[in-house]
């Protein structure tokens, strides 16, 4: 790991581009989903299109964060075992280049497990459906909706839920027992953007000028 990081190597590099482009891919999809959820809370008709954006931006930062997650915490291990010692190197390494970050939203595994693991609660819910007593009141699960509140839809009697939708006025995207404030990977991946930035003055530059990723060469 040392020849990695020694100043005159270039092959560093590629942890910090990475964690340039994920932090950022996380801050744009949040923004996003910001954005889309502000505009689908106001009187203007809603289009199922939209509906689809916000869930997808919604994904897109849950797998980035995931990605910024296992770069500096290595929270999924190497398959290849003779990377091991080389793996906790790199994490040590990138703890301390980023100044040992919390990033508390970032580091938990919840919100990616609720992706994952989706069709398993799919499947539960059907399950209960199917064995559930004639005489037992059921529930109708808000299924890719917008709600403006969560007391507007749910109620007191217990006969409405959130499966999957946003809520508006808090910010929050629910999958059932999951929820992701969106503002909060946002600010995390902001921390890193900050410091990156410093890092990858030159790329930084270009990313801003021209509104996308840039073109990189790294010599290996």
């Amino acid at each position: 790991m040392e020849k990695v990081i020694e100043g005159e190597s270039h092959v560093w590099k590629m942890y910090v581009f990475e964690l340039n482009r994920q932090a950022r891919t996380c801050k744009t999809a949040c923004d996003q989903a910001l954005k889309l959820g502000d505009a689908l809370r106001s009187e203007k008709p809603v289009r199922p299109l939209d509906l689809e954006e916000l869930s997808e931006r919604v994904e897109q930062a849950v797998s980035s964060a995931d990605s910024l997650r296992n770069l500096i915490f290595g929270s999924v291990k190497p398959r290849d075992k003779t990377l091991a010692a080389f793996w906790a190197d790199r994490i040590r390494w990138i703890q301390n280049l980023m100044g040992y970050p919390a990033l508390p939203t970032i580091k938990s595994v919840s919100a990616r497990n609720s992706l994952e693991h989706f069709d398993e609660r799919m499947d539960s819910w059907a399950q209960a459906w199917a064995h559930r007593h004639p005489d037992e009141v059921g529930w109708v699960g808000a299924f890719d909706c917008v709600v403006k509140s969560r007391d507007a839809w749910e109620g007191s009697d217990g006969s409405k839920g959130l499966i999957r939708c946003y809520i508006a006025d808090e910010a929050i995207f629910v999958r059932r027992d999951d929820e992701l404030h969106i503002p909060t990977p946002m600010a995390e991946a902001n921390t890193l953007i900050r410091r990156l930035c410093t890092l990858t003055a030159a790329q930084t530059a270009m990313w801003k000028s021209s509104g996308a990723a840039p073109q990189i060469l790294v010599p290996l």
